[in-house]
């Protein structure tokens, strides 16, 4: 399975999420995993299961980081035009307790957590 049929932007940010644990340092911790999970539930509007087992497929579907981080960056604009500038740095904020979720929060995630 490539990209979810109904896309929805709980997808379009489980995606985001699914990739910034990994592509940081190679690994999606249980940890990182759970708080996912708990930010996408927090959006509302969505299937959250759902959601994110087609999130997962989606994010699985691609055999290198370079592939998922490209596909993301296809994203961005249609997550900006359907968010406000408060959701937005909700977003970040939620980047960012994610990569904290595992104990680890160095430079490189630092890094791509603002500039997205």
């Amino acid at each position: 399975m490539g990209t979810p049929e109904n896309l929805t932007l709980g997808h379009v940010l489980s995606f985001m999420y699914m990739t910034f644990a990994h592509c940081t340092d190679g690994e999606m911790s249980q940890e990182e995993i759970r708080a996912i999970c708990i930010k996408v539930d927090a959006w509302g509007n969505v299937d959250t299961k759902q959601t994110l087992e087609e999130s997962l497929a989606w994010f699985s579907s691609f055999e290198t980081e370079k592939e998922r981080v490209h596909e993301l960056f296809e994203y961005i604009p249609v997550i900006k035009e359907n968010i406000t500038a408060d959701e937005g740095r909700r977003i970040i904020e939620e980047l960012v307790a994610i990569a904290k979720a595992d104990g680890k929060y160095d430079e490189l995630e630092k890094s791509v957590a603002t500039n997205i």
